[in-house]
């Protein structure tokens, strides 16, 4: 598979437990955080335990990990193998975090570069995630594809 440029910027993507978590739940996401990073080979680092409670006591409970930044300038720089691969782990990502929604009884919330995007609620992500994210992601890497399929015409400047 093609790789990005070392010093590609990375966003961070987190999923995390909404509200403050028993000690129950506490163990139960610091096992399937392990689980997790160990369940299959990922292109982007592997999902990372997330268990902090900041100044304002504050619990964030969940995973992180990295995302190969698409923001522009960078978007058009990610190998479509890199990007779709890097779909694959999100989409894998939030059925995990609907499977852990459902095992905790509790709403997990998606968030990319430090802002909520969607919630993962009893168990189903809503349509920010499956729509505005997951569905989005793949047209644009469809139509990225086809663009980049196309001859290059050297007198028109839009290819």
């Amino acid at each position: 598979m093609e790789q990005c440029s070392p010093d590609h910027p990375k966003v961070l993507f987190l999923l995390a437990l909404e509200g403050e978590p028993t000690p129950q739940q506490v163990e139960v996401v610091r096992a399937w955080a392990a689980r997790l990073m160990t369940s299959r080979t990922w292109t982007v680092p592997a999902p990372q335990l997330v268990d902090e409670t900041d100044d304002e006591n504050i619990c964030t409970l969940g995973v992180f990990t990295h995302l190969y930044s698409s923001f522009p300038p960078w978007g058009e720089s990610i190998p479509l193998s890199v990007d779709a691969s890097q779909l694959e782990d999100v989409r894998d990502l939030i059925t995990a975090g609907s499977e852990l929604s459902r095992s905790v009884g509790e709403d997990i919330v998606v968030e990319y570069n430090g802002e909520a995007i969607g919630w993962i609620e009893r168990g189903r992500p809503d349509d920010n995630i499956t729509v505005g994210l997951l569905e989005e992601w793949r047209r644009g890497l469809d139509s990225e594809a086809q663009r980049r399929a196309k001859p290059r015409d050297p007198s028109d400047p839009a290819t």
